[in-house]
């Protein structure tokens, strides 16, 4: 979850990947907390948003698999 702290746009490519690739590994709930107060103490707390608006199309585009 370090590629959403830094948020540019290659770091969020390369989250995807490393959300497909652990897909079912990862404790999302922990890195949501863990991730929350960093991103407020940055003064970006909507990246929050953009982390859920990933995984949703993570899980989107592994159903969508054969």
């Amino acid at each position: 979850m370090h590629k959403a702290f830094a948020g540019r746009g290659r770091d969020w490519d390369d989250l995807e990947t490393v959300l497909i690739r652990q897909h079912g590994k990862l404790n999302l709930a922990q890195a949501r907390e863990e991730l929350k107060p960093l991103l407020e103490l940055k003064g970006e707390p909507k990246e929050l948003d953009r982390l859920e608006r990933a995984l949703a199309t993570v899980e989107r585009r592994l159903r969508a698999k054969p």
